[in-house]
């Protein structure tokens, strides 16, 4: 039986003239206090779903997204305002752009969003694939090596080099140990992807 119950939101401004004969993507550049809205959306979303039992609000991050399809840039940040106008439901990172941080940065963000939220964060991570995102924020173009490997998610493969190094950083902080595809990473309050298994470990092991 379902128990709990979430919904995704993109980050995307209301959309006007849509359908066939609507405007090229393209062609949409909303401005600066349209695309604001965005959070207005999300709190809206929010205050609907927490009355109705919904467990988690999951947010999209994405940079320079003028068309308004992507427009949120923080969401530990976001979270954090969320929780505040709310009383229980809990908001998910799906995802955060890894090229867009530094991993310690982020890291630090999630921790501090998760002691002010008392617990009602979600964390998870995406590879990046829009190349003016990534690049604009100083990550190379295309593939990082070894990151094929790393999405087929097969027992044994290792991780491009550092990424495995960010994965550590960011996870490291919790006694949650989650495997999934042979992999076995320590994530705050992580929810892991079905078919992965979840183990508590004890006090002070790693």
């Amino acid at each position: 039986m379902i128990e709990y119950f979430d919904y995704f939101f993109g980050g995307h401004v209301e959309m006007t003239e849509m359908g066939f004969n609507g405007k090229r993507v393209d062609d949409r550049i909303e401005s600066d206090e349209y695309l604001a809205t965005v959070f207005d959306e999300a709190l809206s979303l929010a205050r609907l779903m927490e009355p109705l039992n919904y467990d988690t609000l999951w947010l999209a991050e994405h940079h320079f997204q003028r068309e308004g399809y992507g427009g949120i840039g923080n969401i530990p940040l976001l979270s954090v305002y969320l929780a505040g106008k709310t009383e229980r439901l809990k908001f998910g990172a799906m995802f955060n752009t890894v090229p867009a941080w530094h991993p310690l940065r982020l890291a630090e963000d999630f921790a501090v969003a998760d002691i002010l939220t008392n617990g009602r964060v979600r964390f998870g991570i995406g590879r990046g694939y829009i190349n003016r995102e990534v690049e604009t924020l100083g990550s190379p173009k295309g593939v990082v090596p070894g990151s094929r490997p790393l999405q087929s998610g097969q027992p044994g493969q290792r991780a491009p080099p550092g990424f495995g190094t960010f994965l550590q950083v960011v996870c490291e902080v919790s006694r949650v140990r989650v495997e999934a595809g042979g992999w076995s990473l320590f994530c705050p309050r992580f929810r892991a992807p079905r078919g992965s298994t979840i183990r508590r470990e004890k006090p002070g092991r790693r």
